[in-house]
């Protein structure tokens, strides 16, 4: 009875659907892996466009602060225009009293 098992085991049709199973075995580990380097790309994809909304909003955010920078100079500097006109003046003042006072 042992004997009839272990010629059974290999006899043309177990050899066959064994090997069938063992491509299939194959082809589904194939798919897997395909499937696999898909997903990895997909993440890396969204990866790399998530990096480039990063660094346009980076490069918004520094042209924003240049702008603001700039308003911030461009009010100073017309500020710092009008006080010297203002003791431009004031100096001028005090020098016609003191013309006055002679």
């Amino acid at each position: 009875n042992k004997n009839n098992k272990n010629k059974n085991q290999f006899s043309p049709q177990n050899i066959v659907e064994s090997s069938k199973s063992f491509n299939s075995d194959i082809r589904v580990s194939q798919i897997e892996d395909e499937e696999n380097a898909s997903d990895g790309y997909e993440d890396f994809e969204e990866s790399s466009k998530t990096q480039k909304s990063n660094i346009e909003n980076n490069n918004s955010s520094n042209n924003s602060q240049k702008n603001n920078t700039n308003a911030l100079q461009t009010i100073t500097s017309n500020n710092n225009h009008k006080l010297d006109e203002k003791q431009e003046k004031e100096s001028n003042k005090n020098n016609e009293e003191e013309e006055e006072y002679e």
